[in-house]
């Protein structure tokens, strides 16, 4: 079955209760076409909204690219290209969306989400299983429930991933949590935040990196620019280049090598191995062994509980101090300029000096001395270097060595001066293992809770997203709806002028129509008010009358009325066959006649049989007439206010012969009997005269 509908004016389709696969196709038609084999309910369009709320089985759209789309849920499958801007509320199977021009807001899928070549991607629903997303400039997810896949994806943002994420080309990558791995690739100068990744984490060209729990293995690689920070690696880390990196809590060994800046460590369980810093190095408790080639800037280690190898360029007015309770092996470069003061508890090896059994504190000075080496050794020390110490200084239970020269005259100053620097270099390293663990154990604290707080801020960053997407999606259904409650608003007021006027145009028919039934009976400088409701009283009376015996009741009642100009008509009775009419009464032919009078609304209409008993009397209308001037007692003429525009109405009809006496002793007993007022009788003898 196919339907179109004319899409010309129309700005939001709305589909719903779709029981099978739905799939839309925009184009530059301006015509809505519909293929299905069910039945499908379109409803009226509301506005500039059309409403298709059922179909029972597969479903086809062909659409306006213009038109924006709303989809409120799909039993099957949904796919969707070339449309300008859609919103999909829930898809119980697959959704595939292509070629969005602006943007996209996606609720629930049940199954796979697949979306290539949209603007922007929000998604406010969770994704059942996989979502595979490419080449979009703006995505948020809330949730999926197995991988994601991104190419070529300038912005993204999701909340959790339950297994596997996969990006290529990215920007801007900000997630909460990855269940599984997590692969960033040929995305060089981006900026990723995520806060856990349950499996491994591997990037590549990154330009800035802040994780805060990686439950495996970290694998870093390929720009020199890039700033790492990461708060916890449960395995090992490896950092081939970097500007600068700082590390929380490392479960396994940690490799950082070619890194331009500085690195801060606050802990590791295994090996630390340190290459090309140019930096500064700062590190808490390694537990494994401790290596350091080729550094550039000062180095701080509070404790290596195993082994250390230091080598250094040691520039001038650098500082290094490292505490190891294994063997140190310090690697001095050519011609250095190096202090060397050091507490060690094993043996001393360093070409130029005798051997020296273990407990020693020796100070040797290399060149001018510049840069200043500062070890507490818990095993032996030894300094490799091609030159001799310029100067050698060693405790009181040391022998004497070079120029340090116990015969020497000035050998107890020498001394002393040696037990002042063994005094202060034990206060020293006391205060810089205080000072420096308490700032590298912040540190750590607050590498320790940047997964924590980067799940917060993303997750506030996504519900706010979401929030602005609904608050969006509101406005505009709240939009629609005060569009709507103003149409329905001036449709009411219309209808509300209709009836205003109705109503006055009533009124002003009443007032003329009451204008009409009054009358002013002017006889003999008497005056008399008359009124339909007057005139059908005197005729029921006139007729009760009659029935009652009185003879020439109804006959002279007639008469008075139509000496006045009130001429009833007589309209046809079934089943009486109709009487013919009547020709218009001209009571004085000389006189011009005057406009009609309209008829009295609401008088009685009756007509009068052939046969007694006499049949109720018809409804009388105040016929016009024109003055009468007579004298002793004659008619005046009656003085209607409003009539000049009706067709008279009034017509004769013919009654027995009664003499003037008989209607005039009527009209007395009818006054007598109390049938009517005295002033009403006068009236009437006055117009029987």
């Amino acid at each position: 079955m196919k339907q179109s509908f004319a899409a010309e004016g129309l700005q939001q389709f709305i589909l719903g209760g779709i029981q099978g696969d739905l799939t839309v196709v925009g184009g530059d038609q301006n015509t809505i076409l519909i293929e299905t084999d069910g039945k499908i309910n379109i409803a009226q369009s509301e506005g500039a909204s059309l409403i298709l709320n059922h179909c029972n089985d597969d479903l086809h759209l062909s659409v306006p690219f213009q038109l924006a789309l709303t989809i409120q849920n799909v039993a099957g499958d949904a796919e969707i290209s070339h449309i300008r801007t859609l919103t999909v509320q829930s898809v119980s199977g697959d959704l595939t969306l292509n070629d969005i021009a602006d943007e996209a807001v996606i609720g629930r899928v049940g199954n796979d989400l697949e979306a290539t070549r949209v603007q922007t991607l929000s998604g406010t629903g969770s994704i059942g299983n996989d979502a595979s997303l490419k080449t979009i400039e703006h995505a948020t997810l809330q949730s999926v429930g197995n991988d994601l896949s991104l190419l070529d994806i300038a912005h993204v943002t999701f909340g959790s991933i339950g297994d596997d994420l996969s990006a290529h080309s990215v920007k801007t990558l900000e997630g909460s949590s990855v269940g599984n791995d997590c692969t960033i690739v040929k995305s060089e100068n981006a900026v990723v935040i995520i806060s856990s990744v349950g499996g491994d984490l591997t990037t590549q060209g990154l330009a800035h990196l802040t994780a805060g729990d990686i439950s495996g293995d970290c694998q870093i690689e390929e720009n020199a620019q890039a700033s790492i920070k990461i708060g916890n690696v449960d395995s090992d880390i490896t950092v081939n280049s970097g500007s600068e990196v700082q590390l929380g809590h490392i479960g396994g060994s940690c490799k950082l090598s070619d890194i331009q800046g500085n690195v801060l460590l606050a802990h590791s369980n295994d090996d630390v191995l340190l290459h090309g810093i140019g930096g500064s190095i700062q590190a808490s408790t390694i537990k494994g062994d401790l290596q350091i080639q080729g550094a550039h800037g000062d180095i701080q280690v509070v404790e290596v509980q195993s082994d250390a190898v230091i080598q250094a360029d040691f520039q001038p007015n650098s500082r290094t101090q490292i505490r190891a309770k294994g063997d140190v092996r310090l690697i001095l470069p050519e011609a250095a300029n190096i202090t060397i003061q050091a507490s060690v508890k094993g043996d001393v090896h360093a070409r130029g000096l005798p051997y020296l059994p273990h407990n020693r504190l020796i100070q040797l000075v290399y060149g001018d001395g510049g840069a200043q080496v500062e070890l507490s050794v818990g095993g032996d020390l030894q300094i490799e270097t091609k030159d001799l110490p310029q100067k050698v200084s060693l405790d009181q239970d040391g022998a004497p060595f070079n120029h340090f020269d116990p015969d020497s005259d000035h050998f107890e100053q020498e001394f002393a001066h040696f037990e002042q620097f063994s005094t202060e270099f034990s206060q020293q390293w006391e205060q810089f293992g205080k000072e420096l663990g308490r700032d590298l154990g912040q540190i750590s604290e607050e590498l320790g809770r940047l997964g924590q707080n980067l799940d917060t801020n993303i997750q506030q960053n996504i519900h706010k997203t979401a929030f602005a997407l609904q608050k969006n999606v509101l406005e505009g259904v709240h939009r629609k709806l005060d569009q709507q409650r103003h149409k329905l608003e001036e449709q009411r007021h219309k209808q509300e002028e209709k009836r205003h006027k109705e109503q006055e145009r009533a009124r002003h028919s009443a007032n003329r129509a009451n204008r009409a039934n009054r009358l002013k009976v002017r006889i003999a400088n008497r005056e008399w008010q008359m009124d339909g409701g007057r005139i059908d009283h005197l005729m029921t009376e006139a007729q009760r009358a009659a029935n009652d015996g009185i003879q020439g009741a109804l006959e002279a009642m007639e008469q008075a009325l139509k000496n006045l100009q009130i001429m009833p008509p007589i309209p046809p009775v079934p089943p009486v066959p109709p009487i013919p009419p009547m020709p218009t009464f001209n009571p004085v032919s000389s006189v011009p006649p005057v406009p009609p009078v309209p008829p009295v609304p609401g008088a009685i209409e009756a007509a009068i049989p052939p046969i007694p008993p006499v049949p109720p009397l018809p409804p009388f209308t105040i016929a016009p007439f024109p003055p009468v001037e007579a004298a002793n007692h004659q008619p005046q003429p009656v003085n209607p206010e409003h009539y000049q525009d009706e067709e008279p109405g009034a017509v004769s009809h013919e009654t027995p012969t009664i003499e003037p006496e008989q209607e005039r002793e009527a009209i007395l007993r009818m006054i007598a009997e109390g049938r009517i007022t005295p002033e009403e009788g006068d009236m009437l003898l006055e117009a029987l005269n």
